[in-house]
């Protein structure tokens, strides 16, 4: 799988190089941003082969630019309209919030854990609407793209923070309070065609979702509520 810093790059090298808008202006990010996050998700798979070894990547052109907005973006405007409107979409823009609050928004690392804690809630919620157990392998991928290479903007901090307890588990608490806070409303569609299934990018009934996902969420906030 490649690097998705390095693929999300390179899509919007070219995207811009074709007469893309100039995202200069702090507005001109934003709307930009918007525009993609609104378009609807049209996910084209991408088979890749080296030896005995066979690879899937799913590339959407919209998803691509809202992602490389948000990690790189450096207008004004862009993270206090994601803290109030983030949660309308799909988890692996919470990925790469975690990782602006580290690179872009040079943020305390308790904002950061806060995002990576959210993002896995619902990713991991929304791998339960998934028919396919082996699209879990995706969230794996966004943890080491996106959320480690966020974590060591804080060197050893880091560290010493996930082994305190009385630090680590209020921040947590807190994201679990958060996802009550903001109804997840999003289709489970960005990974269960994710690419990284063997068998089906099926999701269970949209009749089903809120209970699947209720059922795994009480479970997470019971280890942490204890």
């Amino acid at each position: 799988m490649k690097n998705i810093v390095a693929v999300i790059a390179l899509t919007l090298l070219v995207f811009n190089g074709c007469g893309g808008e100039n995202f200069g202006k702090a507005s001109g990010e934003l709307s930009a941003l918007k525009q993609a996050l609104e378009a609807s998700y049209q996910p084209a798979l991408q088979k890749t082969q080296q030896g005995n070894i066979t690879s899937f990547d799913t590339v959407d052109a919209n998803q691509q630019t809202a992602l490389k907005i948000i990690l790189t973006g450096t207008a004004s405007d862009i993270t206090p309209w994601l803290k109030k409107n983030i949660g309308k979409y799909d988890p692996i823009y919470l990925y790469a919030m975690a990782y602006r609050a580290a690179a872009v928004d040079k943020a305390p690392l308790k904002d950061m854990f806060f995002w990576s804690a959210v993002a896995r809630i619902r990713a991991a919620a929304d791998r339960m609407l998934c028919k396919d157990k082996y699209v879990g392998q995706y969230l794996t991928i966004l943890n080491m793209d996106l959320i480690q290479p966020a974590a060591a903007f804080y060197g050893n901090e880091i560290q010493r923070f996930v082994k305190d307890e009385q630090q680590m588990n209020p921040v947590l608490k807190e994201a679990a309070d958060w996802d009550k806070q903001h109804p997840q409303q999003n289709s489970p569609a960005w990974i269960c065609n994710s690419g990284h299934g063997v068998s089906t990018t099926e999701a269970y009934p949209q009749a089903e979702w809120e209970k699947r996902r209720a059922e795994f969420k009480q479970q997470y906030t019971a280890s942490i509520y204890k």
